[in-house]
């Protein structure tokens, strides 16, 4: 038996956003043939599986009704076609459907990665600071040290964010403002 899989996973899940990705990956390596399809959405940990309306990351808005079109395109699809319909693998999903938080949309790829797709390694510099060319003096900074009195910042402007989203959804925080809950955040000024 050779079961059909679709592998389903969020940008901002906190618990294991490298899960989906690694599971992907690993069945594509050892079961070449299998349908195995990968969709990474603008979610939490599960919460493609209930609507809440505004898809919102700290305060900023992805869309609404995306765990709606989720439940819709991707995964009513695949369990209509291999649960009651022929199961023959041409359903219309792509190998890969993941949500550009950037353009704020679901975006279908035949190949997961894209072909296009090129790695890039990143750099410590000094002073905090990160970079796609090595350092130009001096060794490469190799650590970040974590210093109480000089925390990571953490803002509710989305353009002080550098690209980078937290996300909380707790009962006894999400009311209070994007600071005073726990973020992470990749860029310090100095």
């Amino acid at each position: 038996m050779k079961p059909a899989i679709l592998t389903v996973g969020g940008w901002f899940d906190a618990e294991d956003m490298y899960g989906p990705l690694s599971i992907y990956k690993t069945l594509e390596k050892n079961n070449p043939g299998r349908f195995n399809v990968l969709t990474m959405g603008p979610f939490g940990h599960g919460r493609w599986s209930r609507e809440t309306g505004p898809t919102l990351h700290g305060d900023i808005y992805f869309g609404d009704s995306l765990a709606t079109f989720y439940q819709r395109e991707i995964e009513a699809k695949f369990f209509r076609h291999f649960l009651k319909e022929s199961g023959d693998g041409r359903v219309d999903l792509p190998e890969a459907y993941m949500f550009d938080t950037g353009k704020k949309v679901y975006l279908p790829f035949a190949q997961w990665p894209p072909a296009k797709a090129k790695t890039q390694k990143l750099y410590f510099q000094p002073e905090g600071r990160l970079s796609f060319e090595p350092p130009s003096t001096g060794a490469p900074y190799s650590e970040y040290l974590s210093d109480p009195h000089r925390p990571v910042p953490s803002s509710e402007i989305e353009a002080e964010m550098s690209g980078f989203t937290p996300f909380c959804i707790c009962p006894k925080t999400s009311a209070l403002p994007l600071r005073a809950r726990m973020c992470w955040c990749f860029r310090r000024k100095y």
